[in-house]
């Protein structure tokens, strides 16, 4: 498995959330033998709305970040539970806040030879899915750009 992210795979893959509409974008990781593309999974927080695989700067999967198509992925089905872990605390009113309940997937997706390169960019309209608010209230929780691409020989 070939783990990439936004914050470059140093110590962690969190970086300061912005508002906004925005893409952040990670190292390229090259190959060091040939692969066959077998999976691929993107992973945002709240306030992102795509994870993009680039192979040699053209893009061949999306990983969507799909909101609220669960239970409990809803600020109005949430009452009670404490906001989930850090997920509550959204924008009040009347609107309802929904988060990140499933991600699209990429599924046998062509082959990865050696020196090729994989690159993955994470986009965010916190416009259109605000940013989850730290447990404390203040402030929002870090974001990330994530993709777990799953590697056969």
């Amino acid at each position: 498995m070939v783990w990439n992210d936004i914050a470059g795979c140093i110590s962690t893959s969190e970086v300061p959330a912005r508002q906004g509409v925005y893409s952040l974008t990670s190292r390229p990781w090259r190959a060091t033998k040939n692969y066959k593309l077998l999976s691929a999974t993107g992973h945002e927080h709240d306030g992102g709305t795509m994870v993009t695989v680039f192979k040699n700067g053209r893009p061949i999967c999306e990983s969507a970040q799909m909101y609220g198509r669960r239970p409990g992925y809803t600020e109005s089905s949430m009452s009670g539970m404490g906001g989930m872990g850090g997920m509550g605390g959204g924008m009040g009113g009347s609107m309802a806040m929904s988060h990140i309940s499933d991600t699209g997937s990429c599924v046998d997706f062509g082959n990865l030879m050696m020196g090729e390169t994989l690159t993955i960019k994470a986009d965010y309209d916190t416009n259109a899915h605000p940013l989850m608010k730290r447990m404390s209230g203040v402030g929002n929780e870090p974001i990330m750009g994530i993709l777990q691409v799953y590697l056969g020989a």
